[in-house]
């Protein structure tokens, strides 16, 4: 996978907001129409000054296993809230790269539309990917919503000012 650069990382984080500002204009929340066959998630874990990127790539609809990557590097953004994207997309760009599949969708753990500047890491991630990408994140930033129901494929839609977003349980 091939990710497209559109900025430099080296940024303080006024100008990493305003870059949010920005390219919030590039996302497109418009439905698919290419069935998705194969998804990716991306996860990155940060310890010590070291950031630690995971791509899995499963074939749908029986999740079979098409290729996995990490890659570790030095964490070169701190930490802020509401910009996780530029501490977190860097380490990720090198794994996804590495794949040998392009994936039709990724999945984020992180936030996406649902941000303050509706723009954070998989909006981000999607973007330069060129990919349709959905945040899947443990906590919420923005807006109100219900807590879903305890069981599977539970969801209750998310309330923003300016968008409407799902918030779902998917264990």
């Amino acid at each position: 996978m091939r990710i497209a650069p559109l900025h430099p990382w080296n940024i303080k984080p006024e100008e990493a907001a305003r870059l949010q500002e920005e390219l919030a204009a590039w996302v497109s929340p418009a439905d698919r129409e290419e069935p998705v066959r194969t998804v990716c998630g991306v996860d990155v874990y940060v310890r010590e000054g070291t950031a630690r990127a995971a791509c899995v790539v499963l074939e749908l609809p029986g999740l079979e296993l098409r290729d996995r990557t990490v890659h570790s590097t030095p964490v070169s953004f701190p930490y802020i809230p509401g910009l996780l994207s530029f501490r977190e997309i860097p380490p990720l760009i090198h794994a996804l790269e590495n794949l040998s599949v392009d994936p039709d969708l990724i999945l984020a753990d992180g936030h996406g539309l649902a941000h303050s500047r509706g723009f954070d890491l998989a909006c981000h991630l999607g973007v330069l990917a060129r990919t349709p990408c959905v945040g899947c994140a443990k906590s919420l930033l923005v807006g109100s919503c219900r807590k879903p129901a305890g069981a599977r494929g539970s969801w209750e839609p998310l309330r923003l000012a300016h968008r409407l977003a799902a918030v779902g349980k998917m264990d």
